[in-house]
């Protein structure tokens, strides 16, 4: 391999190079930032992280014997995405560590919750309990949401036009 300079343009995305004696590192700070300030977002500071969590009872996997393992895996995996959020927001300087999942089942927040094992979760597959260890360490809060106040439905079950239109309300959307 041959070095022809400074790296200053990669892939149409404006870098920044940085060489050290363990190797060459690409940033895309920079790249970054001229897209925060291209939207005008450069002087806005992101506000908290949070999920919501539910299962697709049609879509459930025949190993889970019971609603609430089905919503326990259902919030493991919930938490897969916030956790790969989270890494990709501490590159880029922002801690969402701590971050608030909403659930509406009051068993699988006690699962969660509660790092003993017990006949609700001996059906779950070991894989799914990081879940547990991530609640533990405080990268995560579980908190109770009423069935009817969770966004989550809106990816996960079928309802008429009023329920529809409460949900995307809840989340922001405009109807235009």
């Amino acid at each position: 391999m041959s070095s022809i300079g400074v790296l200053t343009f990669f892939l149409r995305v404006i870098s920044e190079e940085r060489r050290g004696d363990d190797g060459i590192f690409i940033s895309q700070d920079k790249y970054v930032a001229d897209i925060l300030k291209k939207f005008d977002f450069a002087t806005v500071f992101p506000f908290a992280l949070e999920a919501f969590s539910d299962s697709d009872y049609a879509g459930a996997s025949f190993d889970r014997k019971s609603t609430t393992g089905a919503e326990y895996v259902a919030a493991a995996n919930c938490y897969g995405h916030v956790l790969w959020i989270q890494n990709q927001m501490l590159d880029y300087g922002f801690n969402f560590m701590n971050t608030k999942i909403y659930i509406d089942n009051e068993s699988t927040i006690c699962i969660v919750k509660n790092l003993v094992f017990h006949s609700k979760t001996k059906h779950i597959e070991i894989r799914h309990h990081f879940i547990r260890d991530s609640y533990e360490k405080k990268l995560i809060q579980v908190i109770k949401i009423h069935t009817d106040h969770n966004v989550a439905d809106l990816l996960t079950k079928a309802f008429d036009v009023s329920r529809f239109n409460f949900l995307i309300a809840s989340i922001g959307l405009l109807n235009l």
